[in-house]
């Protein structure tokens, strides 16, 4: 044997042309295929992991003794099915993606481009692998090593509530559009509010679907608030069709706040839904005086049949 193994001072392997002969003699053993790698060198560690058996990849990983580059990452992938938690912990390990060319191929665009698409591919398959590489963080770090060619299809990458999007948002990595917001909605609310922050163009195609769900909480924060509040009360009758009395208390919340007039018929929804006066006649009127007087009207009729007139003291609105 060869030095340092960590229990008889020596290593098993010292380089990746001994280890690689190691392990086709092993064959199928494996107690002592694991007692072998366990023991080699890091030297032993091997440019291309083809040249092992495969059945000897996820210990391998395991071990971090093969090179993290595009190349290994795609073989793995295509022979196992996944990014698993050994080839995460390689990944991890070496902290970075190498992407250094094949010194065989010749520059052109077919290459090139065949080369982006197993870049997308690798950023897709470390994204998703929630598994493998449990922490957002540690796969953005990862797929920004990659150096991108083109924004990668939002509708292909796992939703989950984290702030992952938002990251992804940020670095570019994603299309800042309606599309990449349709899949994140599906990691809910966690998921809804940083990207909302990390958007800069959210505003240009919002719609009712992509918030769906959500209006009660998009109107209690304040980044996102900010940022798309007016939008969502001047078409609240689109964005919240159900009367749904927290989201409703939340939108006159945010009028009240913001000093944003709301429609007559919008106030009288909302008197109708929310179960606090108080919060209700301080919201701004909009419209003509006389559509106004009438909303008034309204909302007192409402607060009178609800039996709450003896308690608002008084029925006078902020028009």
């Amino acid at each position: 044997m060869s030095k340092n193994d960590p229990k008889s001072g020596f290593y098993s392997t010292l380089t990746p042309e001994t280890l690689l002969n190691a392990l086709k003699a092993t064959g199928e053993d494996d107690e002592t295929l694991q007692r072998l790698i366990a023991t080699a060198s890091p030297d032993s560690s091997l440019q291309q992991l083809t040249d092992a058996p495969q059945a000897t990849w996820p210990t391998l990983a395991a071990a971090t003794l093969f090179r993290a580059s595009l190349t290994n990452l795609d073989t793995y992938r295509s022979g196992l099915g996944n990014t698993d938690e050994h080839l995460g912990k390689l990944l991890l390990n070496a902290g970075a993606i190498h992407t250094d060319n094949n010194a065989t191929e010749e520059p052109g665009e077919n290459v090139d481009e065949a080369r982006a698409t197993v870049k997308a591919e690798a950023a897709i398959a470390v994204l998703n692998a929630q598994h493998g590489i449990p922490s957002p963080q540690d796969r953005l770090k990862l797929v920004l090593t990659l150096d991108l060619e083109w924004l990668l299809p939002s509708a292909q990458i796992t939703a989950e509530r984290s702030n992952l999007f938002a990251h992804l948002l940020e670095h570019q990595i994603v299309p800042d559009d309606a599309a990449t917001f349709a899949q994140l909605h599906k990691g809910g609310w966690t998921a809804m509010r940083p990207a909302i922050a990390a958007s800069d163009g959210i505003q240009t195609f919002l719609t009712p679907n992509l918030v769906d769900g959500l209006i009660a909480d998009l109107f209690g924060a304040p980044q996102a608030s900010n940022k798309i509040g007016p939008r969502l009360l001047g078409g609240l009758a689109d964005f919240l069709p159900v009367n749904d009395s927290k989201a409703l208390a939340a939108a006159a919340r945010f009028a009240i706040k913001s000093k944003t007039a709301m429609p007559v018929d919008q106030i009288s929804r909302i008197a109708a839904g929310v179960k606090d006066e108080h919060l209700v006649i301080r919201l701004p009127l909009s419209g003509t005086s006389s559509s106004i007087s009438i909303a008034r009207g309204k909302r007192l009729a409402l607060l009178v049949r609800a039996g709450k007139s003896s308690r608002s003291g008084s029925t006078g609105f902020r028009g």
